[in-house]
């Protein structure tokens, strides 16, 4: 594989750019699932993501803004909008 997960966490600071990856079995090539970010329960953010294969591994990124902490919630959803994978993590004050 190519690309593994380096310095993982649920706690990052201000200024960081934090990646949430999903891998996907049984999709097909054309499906698309989405990636909401939310901070402290509101949307921020929404990618719209194309699976390529029924065995598909996707990821979107967000650089956490200053004046955003507090508690993130990165979720990922099918095409009817379920949930089908998520996580959480903490966004700190930079020193």
């Amino acid at each position: 594989m190519k690309h593994r997960l380096v310095g993982g966490g649920d706690r990052f600071r201000e200024g960081t750019v934090v990646w949430f990856w999903t891998s996907v079995a049984g999709g097909r090539s054309g499906d698309k699932i989405r990636h909401v970010w939310l901070h402290q329960g509101l949307s921020v953010a929404e990618v719209d993501l194309k699976l390529k294969s029924a065995q598909w591994r996707t990821q979107s990124r967000r650089p956490l803004p200053k004046g955003l902490t507090g508690n993130w919630t990165v979720e990922a959803r099918d095409a009817e909008g379920h949930v089908i994978a998520s996580t959480d993590f903490t966004c700190v004050a930079a020193d």
